[in-house]
């Protein structure tokens, strides 16, 4: 025995954290789409994606510092830096210390 996909019915997405299982391509209300990643904030359609386009990713405001101690340094920060740590070396100019 094997599995073969079925892709009907199917959970859809709307604003405002409506969702919904549709029978068909033809039940799904404009605008809704195939998973609540898809949507931005307001609820909107996050635009034309297919399947081979990922969502935008928000990044939070550690992984922001990450990014820009890897990028000043030249290195990654060790992984139990906190936010305010990174922050801290990243406003000093002084002489480096390992994180």
């Amino acid at each position: 025995m094997y599995y073969e996909h079925q892709a009907w019915p199917s959970w859809r997405y709307g604003p405002n954290g409506e969702s919904k299982v549709c029978e068909s391509e033809a039940d799904v209300p404009k605008g809704w789409v195939d998973h609540p990643n898809k949507l931005v904030d307001d609820g909107s359609p996050a635009g034309a994606k297919t399947a081979n386009h990922a969502v935008e990713k928000q990044r939070t405001p550690l992984a922001e510092a990450r990014i820009a101690f890897k990028a000043k340094f030249g290195k990654s920060p060790s992984p139990r830096a906190t936010l305010e740590d990174l922050q801290a070396k990243l406003a000093d100019d002084g002489p480096q210390h390992d994180l």
